[in-house]
C-alpha cells in the first residue's frame, strides 16, 4: 500500500506471506516500479529512506537510505519527411529531410532504410539511385517510440537526348550503297536501340545497320 505524505513524499508499506522465509541478505526484498509523468520532463532526484524490515517475531532490520537520479526524457510525438513521393532519374541522388516534433524532444535522431537497396540506398537521408524501379525510403525514430515516415521513390531510366548521323545528305547512282552511322547520347542511356526507316522505300531502302 502507498500513501502520499504532507511533504510530498510517498510512504509505502509492503507485506509478505508468513509462510515464506527470508534468510539473511539473500534475494530481493521488493521492486519499486516508477511511471514517468508526461508533465515533468527533465532530471529528478529520487530518495529512498527510512526502510525498515520487520519479521513476524518482531525483529527489525534497518536498510541504509538510497538515492537515485532519474531523467524523464521527452519523446518524439510526430515524424514527417519533406517529401512523400519522389521521381528521379537513375544515377541521380537527392536528400530527404526528417522532422521530429516537438522541438523539445530529447532524442530526435532517426535511422534510415530502403525497402529495395538494389533500386536505391539511403545514408543519413541522402538517397542514391542504382537501377530503374521503385523503393520505399523509411525514417524511424530511435527514442523508443518507433515512429516512422516514408517516401516512395520511383527511379526512371536515363533517356536519349540526342542523335546525329555521319552524313546530312548524299547523292548516289542507282544501285549504289552508302553506310550511315548514328551517334546517340548520353552514354549512360538505358535504351540505345534505334530503328532505321526510309521515307520512300521505292527509291531507297535501309537495313537495321544503317546500310
Amino acid at each position: 500500500s502507498a500513501r502520499v505524505q504532507e511533504d510530498g513524499s510517498i510512504r509505502v508499506a509492503a507485506y509478505s506471506s508468513q509462510s515464506k522465509k527470508f534468510n539473511g541478505n539473500e534475494g530481493v526484498l521488493f521492486f519499486l516500479h516508477l511511471n514517468a509523468n508526461k508533465k515533468h520532463f527533465g532530471t529528478q532526484q529520487l530518495e529512498i529512506k527510512n526502510i525498515i524490515c520487520s519479521t513476524v517475531d518482531a525483529k527489525t532490520v534497518t536498510i541504509n537510505d538510497a538515492d537515485c537520479q532519474l531523467t524523464v526524457l521527452r519523446p518524439v510525438e510526430a515524424l514527417t519527411l519533406g517529401q512523400t513521393t519522389k521521381e528521379v532519374i537513375k544515377g541521380e541522388s537527392f536528400t530527404l529531410i526528417a522532422t521530429a516534433t516537438p522541438e523539445e524532444a530529447d532524442n530526435k535522431t532517426v535511422v534510415w532504410s530502403s525497402s529495395d537497396e538494389t533500386v536505391a540506398t539511403v545514408v543519413d537521408g541522402v538517397v542514391t539511385t542504382h537501377k530503374v524501379g521503385e523503393t520505399t525510403i523509411t525514417a524511424t525514430t530511435t527514442d523508443g517510440t518507433n515512429l516512422t515516415a516514408t517516401c516512395t521513390v520511383t527511379v526512371k531510366p536515363v533517356l536519349l537526348t540526342h542523335i546525329t548521323l555521319n552524313l546530312n545528305e548524299a547523292i548516289l547512282e542507282v544501285g549504289e550503297t552508302i553506310q550511315l552511322t548514328a551517334t546517340i547520347g548520353p552514354d549512360e542511356a538505358d535504351n540505345k536501340e534505334i530503328v532505321w526507316t526510309s521515307s520512300d522505300a521505292s527509291i531507297v531502302t535501309v537495313d537495321n545497320t544503317g546500310l
